[in-house]
């Protein structure tokens, strides 16, 4: 535990949570007088050949995003240990939301367009996530979703270094990765599954593919079918329970070939549910489908802040 040391221009404060290699800290910004999260890499990691210089690398790519729905990298230091640090984000994680679950199909949809919105920015300029999941999925405090820990899950492959509960072929969560990737071959196709599989999540409250182990959950990945979600959830229709059949097939050719794709396709199926999503702003034209899902009330969000 960390709390009471300073990490460059950051002191750290309380732990916010541990993930496998990483454990997150509230800190301050001594020089800005801020509240920021810093996200501390296990010591291990260091000390591999060749880790050092792959973090660097990856923040970089990390720190080139820009985006309203991807939480942006503010900083990152490599003494005494690795870290980066990232907004305090209050408004807690899809994660947290899923006690809720499952939850209506317009309020999901209002997820995943952001979501999908950052992942297609994200695919246009070459970065794939490969660990989307609703612990990095997290809730600013005006309601936005914003996706967070780009670059991160790429930079654990190969570090030999094991998570608790996993053993991992490849970058992701094994109730998340797409069948290629527990091959090791990821493309953004294996982004749109692992959103596939979330949305499948809150809209039956359950995840299709679970296991006693994340080798059992991962042979289910290949070569199991998702039971249809309209059978848990009666208020899915038909055009949304297609759409996320789709996003869940096992060929990446037979998914959706872009995240727009499958955002106009939420957002089509939708609406065919007679949810209305257009209306006007004041001083301005209709909304478009995503800004106006956005302003359906949303739950209010509770305290958190980046995930581990």
């Amino acid at each position: 535990m960390l709390e009471g040391r300073q990490l460059g221009a950051y002191a750290l404060r309380q732990p916010l949570g541990q993930g496998g290699m990483a454990r997150v800290y509230l800190a301050t910004d001594v020089r800005l007088g801020r509240d920021v999260a810093v996200k501390v890499l296990d010591e291990r990691l260091a000390a591999q050949a060749g880790f050092r210089e792959r973090f660097l690398r990856e923040a970089r790519v990390a720190a080139a995003l820009d985006h309203p729905h991807i939480v942006p990298l503010y900083d990152v230091g490599d003494y005494p240990f690795l870290y980066l640090v990232m907004p305090y984000v209050t408004g807690g994680s899809v994660q947290h939301a899923l006690k809720r679950a499952p939850m209506a199909p317009d309020e999901v949809v209002t997820y995943a367009t952001q979501v999908a919105d950052a992942l297609g920015y994200a695919h246009r300029r070459g970065v794939v996530h490969r660990d989307v999941k609703p612990a990095n999925m997290l809730i600013h405090g005006d309601g936005r979703v914003l996706l967070s820990d780009f670059g991160l899950a790429k930079i654990w492959v190969g570090t030999g270094v094991p998570a608790p509960r996993h053993r991992r072929p490849d970058a992701g969560t094994p109730e998340y990765m797409a069948p290629e990737q527990v091959g090791g071959q990821s493309d953004a196709r294996s982004d749109l599954y692992a959103l596939g599989v979330v949305v499948y999540l809150l809209l039956t409250g359950r995840l299709p593919f679970t296991g006693p182990t994340s080798e059992s959950v991962m042979a289910a990945q290949i070569g199991q079918q998702p039971l249809a979600p309209g059978l848990l959830n009666p208020r899915i229709s038909a055009p949304v329970e297609a759409v996320v059949l789709r996003a869940l097939a096992k060929s990446p050719d037979d998914r959706f070939q872009s995240a727009s794709e499958m955002g106009a396709a939420l957002l089509a199926a939708v609406a065919a549910g007679d949810i209305g999503m257009a209306g006007p702003i004041s001083g301005g034209g209709p909304l478009s489908p995503t800004s106006a899902l956005m302003r359906r009330s949303l739950p209010p969000p509770r305290s958190s802040s980046s995930g581990p």
